[in-house]
């Protein structure tokens, strides 16, 4: 009982003082849940008179549009649902540091991106914990560490530990590697009930394992954490489990195609040897053999990842109609997956289906609400479809989401100069 009161007057503790730093900040919800973000006042929630000069302004404005999501992925034998969060790394340090770099060039660090993933193999590896996983979830948490959200890059908190929405910034950890041993330590609260290695630096450690006794050591897999970990979570597992199969896919070099022509001569029936060829060859230029073998592989087995990759290939292509349809048999087999939703949209926008892209967008959202750019093309759908109060709604939207993304702010600043 001692353990239980000192660890709930900690907590009220942690919590007062972040409420007490972010109590005059002007901060909302822009769906009502568990997103909180920094209001941006510049942008009035109330939308204009849409008189005649500013629609016809509005219909010659030319907004900026994002390019498509160009990265293949690789397919996993392992169901999702199935992928431990105990057990060792299947990818090494270097690759989790390219698919960092890859996504974000300049992370907001206090120390090197090579010093912070050696960090989470030395803790996670003494923990038992898989360190590429654990990553993929700090990467995810953090948005690659362009942060955006209640915590703050100096506080060396790579996974929200006490940031539980309102602006609570959360924990502070007085270097990267503790802030890497905390969020491990998080982590193995779930998975295990073997106490941390380490001395507990996880300020919510005690909290799990006292109050939680449902949850104290009893998830053994990242799916487990939906709901959980993060609320309402659906697919926050999962999305995790993708990050590491992006992070895996082959580059492209001779060693990759040599390893893929390996598996398939040892499998010839495994769907997934394909895939991994397939995604090889596109990286190398061989478009031709791309398609041959993702082909080859969807004839194995249909999943969302081979269609997936066949509309990125036919979108290079410029096959835009055999992209889009490789992309709805992906989102027919698998509808939580946010690029499939993502690229159709753009495809969609480029051939002015604006009703189609704009349901694509509202769909990208609705599985991955913290996107600023997708609300603000889902605004400029509406204003082609002429539906202005939505238009308006959704570029507020975007203005909500904490994000310092330059495609939101150049077309608010167009949105704002045709209303003018």
């Amino acid at each position: 009982m001692l353990k239980l009161l000192k660890a709930i007057t900690v907590m009220c503790m942690m919590l007062s003082i972040c409420n007490a730093a972010s109590a005059n900040e002007n901060r909302t919800s822009y769906d009502g849940k568990t997103e909180f973000i920094e209001r941006d006042s510049s942008f009035s929630e109330k939308p204009p008179i849409f008189t005649d000069i500013i629609k016809k302004n509005l219909s010659r404005a030319k907004w900026v549009i994002g390019n498509f999501k160009e990265d293949m992925t690789i397919a996993s034998k392992i169901p999702p649902k199935d992928v431990k969060i105990m057990g060792k790394a299947e990818a090494t340090e270097a690759e989790m540091l390219a698919f960092l770099l890859k996504n974000n060039p300049n992370p907001k660090l206090t120390c090197t991106p090579e010093e912070l993933v050696h960090y989470y193999y030395m803790e996670a590896e003494r923990e038992g914990i898989r360190p590429d996983l654990a990553l993929c979830q700090s990467y995810k948490e953090t948005g690659f560490y362009n942060y955006g959200g209640d915590v703050r890059p100096h506080q060396n908190n790579y996974c929200g530990l006490g940031a539980v929405g309102g602006g609570s910034r959360g924990a502070t950890f007085p270097t990267p590697q503790i802030g890497a041993r905390a969020h491990i330590q998080h982590i193995k609260v779930y998975a295990s009930k073997e106490a941390p290695t380490t001395e507990i630096v996880d300020p919510r450690y005690e909290l799990v394992k006292t109050v939680r006794q449902d949850i104290f050591g009893n998830i053994a897999t990242w799916m487990g954490l939906n709901g959980r970990w993060a609320v309402p979570g659906t697919y926050y597992g999962q999305d995790i489990i993708k990050k590491l199969n992006y992070a895996l896919s082959p580059k492209g070099n001779e060693k990759n195609i040599a390893y893929g022509d390996n598996l398939i001569r040892t499998d010839p029936k495994d769907y997934t040897a394909y895939i991994y060829r397939g995604v090889a060859y596109f990286n190398n230029g061989n478009e031709k053999k791309a398609e041959k073998d993702l082909l080859a592989s969807s004839a194995l087995k249909e999943t969302w990842e081979v269609y997936y990759n066949l509309g990125v290939l036919y979108t290079k292509q410029g096959e835009r109609r055999k992209a889009i349809n490789a992309y709805t048999k992906a989102a027919e087999i698998s509808p939580t997956q946010e690029e499939v939703y993502y690229n159709r949209g753009l495809l969609y926008w480029k051939l002015k289906e604006y009703d189609k892209a704009e349901a694509d967008f509202a769909k990208t959202l609705s599985i991955n609400p913290h996107i600023a750019e997708i609300a603000t093309y889902k605004g400029i759908c509406e204003i082609n479809l002429k539906k202005y109060e939505e238009a308006w709604a959704d570029f507020y939207k975007a203005s909500q989401i904490n994000t310092n993304n330059p495609l939101v702010e150049k077309n608010r600043l167009i949105l704002e100069k045709c209303v003018q």
